[in-house]
């Protein structure tokens, strides 16, 4: 073997052992736990500490806010590596309108019990148990969700199971496999498929995570609910075309709203008027909350 041979294949299984080592730890840090100290902001208005356990046993942390009694309940549900506060600036119109609210954490996620983060294969069972939970609070009274990102996932892979009467999704990607490739995609450019592919099958291997069940582009095929589907113009994790085959996927009634300019972001916070009129106009049709709470 000459030595420019010997150092095409040293430098080739370099390149090799790099690749695996990288994405052995990109996989292991994608699914760590983020476990966080969550402090009850000022502005949540009359919150109540509470914990509920899914169907693994595992304890679950949240606030319950008491609406109307003659309103429905609206569960938040937040993104990957995030936890419950970060719906909460969602909480003080809500409450004024009349819902009732439950922000929780997922399993693995800020006071929640948990060891990995699955992008939604265990934390779908989370929605399911916040659910239920809300439901034992008003048993008559519908439910509502809004889920950002793993949120949104997380309920529309319940499918018929997810038991609410209202759907919001905001920034939900089509399938997991997208999801990885735009985020690597953004990184390393053309080079996204050397690096999404192996990642995904340690994901598949180690975690035993089945990809055929990370697509809520067809979970979102059997729900009978109405559903509202909210992305931006210029999401690079979530793109617009995944926002509107979700949308195009789903039954009626929906409605799709592209939010110009918007990335991978809080829409709320991005555009807080427009988002206000538009959510609350979707939830009182669709929950019956038609008036505010009179001060």
């Amino acid at each position: 073997m000459t030595k420019y041979l010997r150092f095409i294949v040293l430098g080739s299984l370099l390149c090799f052992i790099v690749l695996i080592a990288g994405t052995y730890w990109t996989g292991a840090w994608l699914t760590a736990p983020a476990p966080a100290t969550v402090v009850t902001p000022s502005t949540l208005l009359p919150a109540q500490s509470v914990h509920f356990s899914n169907s693994r046993g595992k304890r679950l942390a949240g606030w319950y806010i008491p609406g109307r009694s003659d309103c429905g309940t609206v569960i938040l549900t937040h993104a990957i590596r995030s936890n419950r506060a970060s719906m909460a600036g969602r909480t003080p119109f809500l409450h004024k309108t009349g819902y009732s609210q439950l922000l929780f954490d997922f399993q693995a996620h800020g006071e929640s019990e948990g060891q990995t983060i699955t992008f939604g294969y265990l934390e779908q069972d989370d929605v399911k148990a916040a659910v239920q939970f809300a439901l034992q609070q008003n048993p008559s009274n519908p439910v509502g969700l809004i889920g950002f990102s793993l949120g949104g996932v997380s309920a529309v892979l319940n499918g018929p199971a997810l038991n609410v009467d209202v759907l919001i999704l905001e920034a939900v990607n089509s399938r997991l496999e997208n999801a990885v490739m735009n985020r690597i995609r953004q990184r390393v450019g053309t080079f996204a498929p050397f690096l999404a592919y192996p990642l995904l099958f340690q994901l598949q291997l180690q975690y035993g995570l089945d990809l055929e069940e990370l697509r809520p582009i067809d979970s979102i095929r059997s729900l009978e609910v109405p559903v509202f589907v909210i992305g931006g113009t210029r999401d690079q994790h979530t793109l617009p075309s995944e926002t509107k085959a979700l949308f195009a996927a789903a039954n009626s009634p929906k409605e799709l709203w592209l939010v110009k300019g918007a990335h991978h972001q809080d829409i709320y916070q991005f555009a807080p008027a427009d988002y206000e009129a538009r959510v609350l106009s979707f939830l009182n049709t669709h929950l019956a909350c038609a008036s505010p709470m009179i001060k």
